[in-house]
């Protein structure tokens, strides 16, 4: 029994009314603080263009990137008006590219803010202050120091004061309460030097931990895309993402057989086996060889053998007793993620997290965007 497919590229759909309808789950969660977009590494790998100007549309007016490369292809896809941050902070071999595309620095260090204004006068900026990730930031008393400084020479005082969670997807985490007492500290100190300064702390995890660590301005990421920070703790959103990979060929083992590189593992005669387009050169992870499943008419059917970089092996023997081959034939791919399976479910499956199942999703997918109902 053989039977090939009548197209060889994967099926990425996009569902951009469900990413708005997150968006909002979330902007109610934070009753009255201003919602963002984090739509850094492409959209977290779905298409920022698309994902943000369906944001945009719909009156998310702050977005945050993390290179000041994606603050040019964001600003082209929405245009004027919105706020775009750029956490990588200022560098001054990209000094035109903030004022050309109205991008604003998140300004992580003493560097530079002394860099952004040997610019000249500085248009609006933000800070980030280390709490406690000892990743990007200033310590509390740097920050201080200059915004003190900044208000004796009469300079621009940045508009927004940021600050992130290290611990916030485990709730009862003791670094949570530790940060945002410091935060807290820092904010209080601050806005007294600068009463107008707006202050932002949670990104997904940290709305989920409570009002208390929601100050001025959320910044979700993972959960605009339907995943949580931890998949073993789903969160109640909308299905963003629906991958479906096309069936290239179908075999009946004829004897007892292995399947795929290393001879990992072996199958016994009769069994029905479909080779689709895809391995991990699209984003299907190595780790998922012999741990995940596909989906064929709502059947679940087993991943066997190692994943390559174009193909995974499926066995589809169960499939193919409840549907017959010729249904089978005719659905002609196998849902990866989609109604069936979740990226937090595909994320155990990996080992990972749902942010390294969506960015590492490959560009040979046709992709395919959905607003209202519409394919775009």
């Amino acid at each position: 029994m053989n039977s090939t497919s009548k197209s060889s590229m994967g099926r990425l759909t996009v569902n951009l009314d469900a990413v708005v309808a997150n968006w909002r789950v979330l902007a109610q969660l934070g009753r009255g603080a201003d919602c963002a977009a984090v739509v850094k590494a492409n959209a977290y790998g779905l298409g920022v263009a698309p994902i943000a100007k369906a944001l945009n549309d719909s009156g998310c007016t702050a977005f945050f990137v993390a290179t000041a490369a994606e603050g040019v292809e964001l600003r082209g896809a929405i245009g004027g008006g919105a706020s775009i941050y750029v956490l990588n902070g200022y560098q001054a071999i990209e000094s035109d590219l903030f004022g050309r595309h109205a991008l604003m620095p998140v300004i992580n260090s003493c560097d530079q803010l002394h860099q952004w204004f040997l610019k000249g006068q500085p248009d609006a900026y933000a800070v980030m202050a280390d709490t406690g990730m000892s990743r990007l930031g200033m310590s509390a008393e740097e920050l201080l120091g200059q915004l003190k400084s900044l208000r004796a020479d009469g300079r621009l005082a940045p508009h927004l004061l940021l600050s992130h969670l290290a611990c916030a997807d485990e709730p009862a985490h003791e670094l949570n309460y530790v940060q945002l007492q410091r935060f807290q500290t820092v904010v209080a100190e601050a806005k007294a030097l600068q009463p107008a300064l707006k202050c932002s702390f949670a990104s997904t995890a940290g709305i989920y931990l409570g009002s208390s660590w929601h100050f001025d301005l959320l910044r979700p990421g993972i959960a605009l895309y339907g995943g949580s920070p931890d998949p073993t703790q789903p969160l109640a959103l909308n299905r963003v993402v629906e991958l479906q990979l096309p069936i290239l060929q179908v075999r009946t083992l004829k004897e007892t057989a292995s399947v795929g590189y290393g001879a990992a593992q072996t199958l016994p005669a009769g069994a029905v086996l479909a080779t689709v387009c895809g391995g991990y050169a699209d984003g299907l992870l190595r780790s998922l060889s012999g741990r995940t499943f596909g989906y064929l008419g709502g059947v679940r059917v087993p991943m066997v053998g190692r994943v390559s970089m174009d193909y995974c092996v499926f066995d589809i023997s169960n499939a193919i007793e409840k549907l017959g081959f010729n249904a089978v034939n005719e659905m002609g791919a196998v849902e990866i993620l989609g109604e069936h399976q979740s990226v937090d479910e595909l994320a155990i499956s990996s080992g990972t997290l749902a942010y390294e199942v969506l960015t590492s999703l490959g560009n040979r997918y046709a992709r395919v965007y959905q607003h209202s109902g519409v394919a775009l």
